[in-house]
Formats: C-alpha cells, structure tokens, sequence
C-alpha cells in the first residue's frame, strides 16, 4: 500500500490502465512473460488504483537487448542505462540502427550533435520510471515521438528544420512519470 501523499498514490485512470495492458502485451511478445504472468499482471492492471500498483506489474521489465556478439561496432552500440544516477554518450560516435535506453530513477544525456549517422531512421527504444532522457540533436533532423507515455511529457526545444536526406529519430518505448526532453542545437 502506498504512503498518503507519495507519488505512487496517486489515482490512475482508464487510459494509464491501457498503456500498461499494453507494456505488458509487448512483454509478452518479447518473451519477457509466459502467458499466465502476462495474464495475471493484465487483471490486476485493469483493476490498477494508483500510481505504485501499476508501477509494481512493470518495474522489472526493461527492453530486450541485443546479445552483444550480435552488435557489428562496439563504438556507438549496445544500449544506455541510468539506475539512481545519471550517464552521457556525447562526442564523436556512430548511431546504431536501434539504441535501447534504459533509465530508473535517474537521467540519460545522449549527445548526437557530433555522433555520425548511418542509417537513415535511428529508433530510440526507451525505458523510462521516474526518470529523464535529454536527447541533443543537430538541427535538419526530424524526431518522431511514438512513446507510450504515462504521466510523463515528450518536449522539443529550439526548431528542428527538418532538412531533405536527413535522418529521422523515432522514440518509441514507454515512459511512467518521465520526460523526453529533446533539445535542438543550431548547427
């Protein structure tokens, strides 16, 4: 039971309820749940009070990972994790095809002004809980937002201006009582 005045009781409603069902349902697919887990952590979502109910069905689950015999270039690949702390990824690297960023309680800072990029759409597969991702992109890019956000905020600061040819961010994932916060840095 939650503590009077905690984040974690707070009240939740049908659309928070929703995107956990769903967190859960690509858990399972992933593999991450067998079907009874998948099955019983559902229920008790969709019957989900407040805040620290539905953070208890999801807060071990992180995104899947790639094996990292599988990743072509140490350099730029693998994934980005913050537990209680914080960590950067700035200066000149390259940007994988996927980069999974994994944060709990903590903050990502993932610098791309300099990062070379070799793939046309990069997707940015986040785990937030109560955390924040700062993504610093070069102007021309364009950033897609198709996180699943439960109270949390994705915010763009500064003026994209997607130019022709340039690589496209997709940020997909989920975010419970996080932010997204991109930042555009003039070229």
């Amino acid at each position: 039971m939650s503590e009077p005045g905690s984040v974690n009781a707070l009240r939740v409603g049908d659309a928070d309820r929703g995107a956990v069902v769903e967190m859960l349902t690509r858990a399972h697919a992933e593999g991450r749940l067998d079907l009874a887990e998948h099955s019983d952590r559902s229920d008790r979502a969709l019957t989900a009070r407040t805040v620290g109910d539905l953070l208890a069905l999801v807060e071990d689950l992180t995104p899947a990972r790639i094996p990292q015999a599988a990743l072509p270039a140490p350099r730029g690949s693998g994934a980005v994790r913050a537990t209680l702390g914080s960590t950067r990824r700035a200066g000149a690297w390259m940007v994988p095809e996927t980069l999974h960023v994994s944060v709990l309680m903590g903050d990502a800072k993932i610098d791309m002004t300099e990062a070379v990029f070799t793939h046309p759409v990069v997707e940015l597969d986040v785990s937030i809980i109560m955390g924040d991702v700062k993504l610093y992109v070069p102007a021309g890019l364009t950033v897609i937002d198709e996180c699943t956000h439960i109270m949390s905020d994705f915010k763009i600061k500064g003026m994209l201006q997607p130019a022709q040819g340039a690589p496209t961010i997709i940020v997909k994932g989920s975010s419970i009582m996080g932010d997204v916060k991109v930042r555009v840095r003039p070229s």
